[in-house]
């Protein structure tokens, strides 16, 4: 865990040099069209800081020793039995404390291991955890607008940020990812 604490300092630094950057960028945008095209780049990038930063304030606020050590061995890839094994628990105690954790995250909607797993391990957003469910069953971009009351370029934009953060190349094997 002392290496998370680590990576939120980073984080923050990075967050930090990153909102410079575009400041700068912004003010020589009109001069220089690269820089427009660099200060576009660097807010997205800060986006994504900004979310796992989101992320690891979760994790730092609000859930017990044990919690913390199964989402951060989650988020590392190891599997149920895995977890069970080098925590030397139960899995009525992991499925326990699984659940208090996602609770508290707001990670309730997921809608299967393999998702759950994911949301976990990629980070994703509530929404973005949502979408990944409704693509491993399959749904269309409409049938996911419609489900998840999203308007069709903001299902697109998920889908595409999606395929960004997983490491998956075509969305159609999206439903039969282990």
């Amino acid at each position: 865990m002392s290496e998370l604490y680590t990576e939120i300092e980073r984080f923050t630094e990075a967050k930090e040099a990153l909102s410079s950057a575009i400041t700068l960028y912004d003010k020589y945008a009109d001069i220089n069209p690269a820089c427009a095209e660099k200060a576009t780049d660097s807010r997205k990038a800060l986006d994504s800081l900004k979310e796992v930063q989101r992320f690891t304030n979760g994790v730092n606020s609000g859930l017990s020793p044990e919690e913390k050590k199964i989402a951060a061995l989650l988020a590392d890839g190891l599997t149920k039995r895995e977890i069970i094994r080098k925590l030397h628990i139960s899995a009525s105690v992991f499925e326990k404390y699984e659940k208090s954790f996602r609770e508290k995250l707001d990670l309730t909607a997921v809608i299967d291991k393999v998702t759950a797993a994911a949301a976990t391990k990629y980070m994703l957003t509530k929404r973005e955890t949502e979408v990944l469910g409704c693509l491993r069953q399959n749904m269309s971009n409409d049938e996911i607008a419609a489900e998840l009351f999203l308007s069709d370029d903001t299902v697109r934009k998920y889908v595409r940020n999606l395929m960004k953060k997983i490491p998956i190349e075509k969305r159609s094997n999206i439903a039969e990812w282990d």
